[in-house]
């Protein structure tokens, strides 16, 4: 059994106090290479001379602007999808080309019907896997927005997933042909599907999307301010850096507030109790990390109980294993309770402030298996002990903490060196530096870095402003070099 909490901090300063180094962390596998899936990172070193771009009605907006229309066809399980994405140019020097990424055909899933470049029909694209790259009539200047206009159809695949349609209800997420966050000195953060984790890097963008099916027995599930039309609804969603959701006609929907916050809990009708337990620690939790880490990112809160394995979160919304609601039991004590509020979490560790969740997902991950500890030490003081056990210390850990989603080929080694191992980190960092300050650094990360793809050292360089010890031998334990 893996050493207890307390003991497990002393075990691992005693190498960090002698004079030798920290033992090195046990070999990991190389990552996948991305280069042959990426589009090109940079422009080139001597960019095209910028031309004016088309005339358009729209201006420069601050973030990526989309606005998609979906007719579902719910039992052949369709999405006719009309999408107009209006741009900013991310790169600080005119581009050639742009980059979308278009996850729906990692699974077969996408037919493109038409496209547009600034009102002008457009041929010059090419895919490859998971990202289409378009040649653009003219350079994309770095204060004209460039105005993609698409028509596709998306299969929704059987096989359950997060891009999926199963017996009860379809799963949407990833569906958006969007734009990828850029980084300066990187380019555009493409990078493949790993075998574990999440890969796909978004800036914040506004979403405008309508939603229609002529069943009018199909449920619309989606984050963001709805208005209800003929034949189906509209939503908006403001800073999101996706747009997930789901549709079905066998749920019922639980609502809640938490501090002003509307909260919603969707769930199959024999799951009401359960659905109730996860609404109430929803409400618990929101207040919560609104104290600790700042102001709630989003106008509310939506869970959906899901038909594929574990769950997603997403902006202003996540999916939930229906796994979870059947065998909860009627205490917090369960994985209902933990992964809902780690879920929540990630409205802060994710969405608020992102990260490259391919080759840092610790900087999301870890922060939000550091929040479950913290809920339960606010709200289940007497339970904080079942939670290190049932949550992480029955298991065996190793690895590193900054590892990337290609260094483990399966699902438990990877979330026990990410998440658990990253908890076990940042409870010791707490450990050393003292809460008030640790949770000073957390409020200030999330202030500087909101709206923003943030990197582990910008994470360490305000950890290190707020903290009155020396954390390079800590880091060196938990992280391979």
């Amino acid at each position: 059994m893996f050493p207890s909490r307390r003991a497990f901090l002393c075990w691992a300063l005693l190498p960090l106090l002698a004079a030798c180094a920290a033992p090195p962390a046990a070999p990991l596998s190389p990552a996948i290479p991305t280069a042959a899936l990426t589009a090109p990172a940079r422009a080139s070193a001597t960019p095209q001379p910028s031309l004016p771009p088309s005339p358009t009605p729209w201006g420069l907006p601050e973030r990526p602007q989309y606005i998609l229309n979906v007719d579902i066809d719910y039992d052949a399980a369709t999405l006719h999808v009309h999408e107009i994405a209006v741009l900013p140019n991310p790169g600080g020097q005119p581009l050639a080309e742009v980059p979308l990424i278009v996850e729906p055909r990692w699974l077969d899933a996408f037919e493109l019907t038409a496209l547009e470049v600034n009102g002008q029909d457009w041929a010059d694209y090419e895919f490859a896997q998971g990202v289409m790259t378009i040649t653009l009539p003219e350079a994309w200047a770095t204060d004209a927005a460039l105005h993609l206009e698409l028509t596709y159809l998306l299969r929704l695949p059987a096989t359950p997933g997060t891009l999926s349609a199963t017996e009860r209800q379809l799963h949407v997420a990833n569906w958006v042909a969007a734009l990828p966050a850029y980084a300066a000195g990187e380019g555009w953060l493409i990078h493949p599907p790993g075998l574990v984790g999440e890969h796909l890097v978004f800036p914040p963008a506004d979403f405008d999307v309508t939603l229609r099916s002529d069943d009018d027995s199909v449920m619309l599930m989606a984050p963001g301010a709805r208005t209800d039309l003929e034949g189906g609804a509209q939503f908006t969603l403001p800073r999101a850096r996706a747009f997930t959701w789901s549709a079905g006609r066998d749920f019922i929907t639980l609502v809640g507030d938490a501090d002003g916050i509307p909260l919603q809990v969707v769930v199959y009708p024999e799951h009401e109790r359960a659905g109730q337990a996860a609404l109430d620690a929803l409400a618990q939790a929101v207040p919560l990390y609104q104290e600790l880490f700042g102001p709630y990112p989003h106008e509310g809160l939506m869970l959906v109980e899901a038909s594929f394995t574990d769950g997603l979160e997403s902006d202003a919304f996540f999916f939930l294993d229906q796994l979870y609601f059947i065998e909860y039991d009627g205490t917090p004590t369960n994985y209902l309770t933990t992964i809902a509020v780690h879920e929540a979490a990630h409205q802060w560790w994710y969405s608020a402030v992102g990260n490259n969740a391919a080759l840092e997902p610790w900087l999301d991950e870890a922060l939000c298996t550091f929040s479950e500890l913290l809920f339960y030490e606010n709200v289940h003081p007497s339970l904080v002990e079942w939670w290190w056990y049932f949550r992480i210390e029955r298991f065996r850990l190793e690895g590193a903490v900054n590892s990337a989603i290609y260094d483990q080929a399966d699902f438990l080694p990877y979330v026990k060196a990410v998440y658990f191992l990253g908890a076990h980190f940042l409870d010791d960092v707490r450990e050393l530096i003292g809460e008030p300050n640790l949770l000073a650094a957390l409020r200030d990360y999330r202030q500087r870095y909101d709206g923003d793809i943030a990197s582990a050292e910008e994470f360490f360089a305000v950890l290190e402003e707020h903290s009155p010890v020396n954390l390079d031998n800590l880091r060196a334990y938990y992280f391979k070099p």
